[in-house]
């Protein structure tokens, strides 16, 4: 008799977002500002999760909701009990605010455990279902690095299922069509990308909802091991709004002046692309820089502008070394009328000045993704980017290549500008599945340790990388529009990757680097890096 653990998420309607909506100095989201609801690919796997209960035959089984919030979340909960969940549990603390997808992973990892011990009594016959991603964050990462943290498989992007002989088969998207899997063993993670038959609310079950009395734990019921701000592995460096699009409607009269019409916007938009790779100069490493002052390449426009008026501030000076930056000249610094920021932000910037060495040391690496003996469109635009990044930090260009007789992808790898391709073979790897790539990465990984480390954000890619990921202790950044190497010289961050990405339903964009990592990961949108 299989269980099922729901997990859902109280988000922002991100048809309302406001131009205040953001903290302006840690860049997260205010939610008290924006009007919540429940996740939508969340209500589709509480009625997912009723199905396979349903389907399966067995009334005493238990359908609980667990969600992460403050305590208004608790709307979410009620919104399950009213719709055939049996118990639901919310997780609250001030501890788990500020959160990214590894520090929210692991207190609902521990919240799960919690729950199977004292409301399942110890049964591990049950399925964690959830939404693939929630509109707030569109990674698609929590459900993964629980399954990481539990040691549970996962079955990602499901769309239908089916019970026979006692087991669950799911259809799952992959890359280039679908799938039917069964898992093997319970527990068992799935992830619902599409489920439309949605449960409705009665009178009856609303009033009982309502009167429900939820399990409330905080951070000390759970005993996480990585929570909020202080356990997360990625920062959030600034938040801005999405460039307005240039797009217009047009109409043709014949498919000689459609095709007119294509030929034009392309050599139009690859004429503007040359335009901006000739304005924005390529990271130079400090060290290689003409001046120890050159702080050309900070994390964003303010930085760059305070370290540039700092620097003519010097010059007038006549200062030439940090460490003629005595107490007199600082104050002298802070007298220049150009000069904006306070003494702190001072003598963060002089300290900055010391630190010259890359915070990270290695290759950069794509992950290669193949099917039928041809690799996707995705790995070449990332291998094109990989060399972009390689070059500015003076690194080579490796490719992990996993499968069954594969090896012979190697030279079209090295051809598209990678240096080394490490080749994973084995049977077992003929098709693609999540636990036994994840293994197979990881231990390449942990052989050769690359600084970066890029995924192309395809239904194979999402589970594999956050999988990866949470093994192997680095933070990740789903998703991403944008990658390139800059410093944070206050922070004593020297030629990281700033990651930038849509958030919101796209309608803010965010940049944000790794932290307390040993590799910065990401995923990149496919069709937007260059090859």
């Amino acid at each position: 008799m299989s269980h099922y653990i729901v997990l859902v998420k109280q988000v922002p309607d991100v048809s309302q977002i406001t131009d205040n909506a953001f903290d302006p100095n840690t860049g997260n989201l205010i939610r008290t500002r924006l009007p919540s609801v429940i996740n939508e690919l969340d209500a589709q796997a509480l009625a997912y999760a009723w199905w396979m209960k349903k389907l399966s035959g067995h009334p005493d089984s238990k359908l609980i909701c667990l969600t992460m919030g403050p305590p208004m979340a608790a709307e979410v909960l009620h919104y399950g009990l009213s719709r055939n969940a049996d118990d639901a549990v919310l997780l609250t603390d001030r501890a788990l605010g500020g959160a990214d997808t590894w520090a929210t992973a692991n207190p609902l990892a521990h919240a799960i455990r919690k729950i199977t011990a004292e409301k399942l009594g110890g049964s591990t016959d049950y399925f964690v279902v959830a939404g693939m991603q929630s509109v707030d964050g569109d990674t698609a990462q929590v459900p993964a690095q629980i399954a990481e943290e539990l040691g549970i498989p996962c079955v990602p992007y499901a769309t239908e299922s089916t019970y026979e002989n006692g087991h669950f088969r799911f259809t799952r998207i992959i890359s280039g069509g679908s799938q039917l899997v069964e898992p093997l063993r319970t527990p068992a993670i799935i992830t619902v990308a599409k489920y439309d038959y949605p449960l409705f609310a009665s009178f009856a079950a609303t009033r009982r909802a309502n009167r429900f009395a939820l399990t409330q734990w905080g951070a000390a019921d759970i005993k996480a091991t990585a929570m909020g701000v202080a356990g997360s592995k990625t920062r959030v460096i600034r938040v801005f709004p999405p460039g307005k699009t240039t797009r217009k409607c047009q109409q043709v009269q014949s498919v000689a002046q459609l095709a007119e019409r294509i030929i034009e916007s392309l050599t139009r938009s690859s004429q503007r692309n040359s335009q901006e790779d000739a304005q924005r100069p390529s990271y130079v490493l400090p060290a290689k820089r003409e001046s120890v002052f050159d702080r050309s390449y900070e994390g964003t426009e303010k930085e760059i502008e305070d370290y540039k008026a700092l620097q003519r501030a010097l010059e007038k000076l006549q200062i030439t070394r940090p460490e003629q930056i005595t107490e007199d000249v600082k104050e002298k610094i802070l007298s220049f009328e150009e000069i904006s920021f306070h003494k702190k932000a001072l003598e963060d910037m002089i300290e900055g000045y010391r630190h010259t060495e890359p915070s990270y040391s290695g290759d950069v690496w794509v992950m290669v993704e193949h099917q039928d003996g041809q690799i996707n469109a995705a790995t070449f635009e990332l291998t094109g980017k990989a060399r972009q990044l390689a070059d500015s930090l003076e690194v080579k260009v490796g490719a992990v290549l996993v499968g069954n007789n594969v090896k012979s992808l190697a030279n079209e790898l090295i051809a598209a500008g990678a240096d080394v391709v490490y080749v994973v073979e084995h049977p077992l790897l003929e098709q693609f599945d999540p636990h036994s790539y994840r293994k197979a990465v990881a231990e390449v990984f942990k052989t050769y340790h690359p600084q970066i480390f890029l995924y192309g954000a395809t239904p194979q890619g999402r589970v594999l990388a956050p999988m990866v990921s949470y093994r192997v202790g680095c933070g990740l950044t789903a998703d991403c529009t944008g990658l390139d190497i800059r410093d944070s010289s206050r922070k004593g961050q020297i030629a990281v990757l700033m990651q930038t990405r849509p958030a919101l339903g796209g309608n803010v964009m965010a940049t944000i680097c790794t932290k307390d990592s040993p590799c910065q990961m990401a995923t990149a949108r496919p069709g937007v890096m260059k090859r």
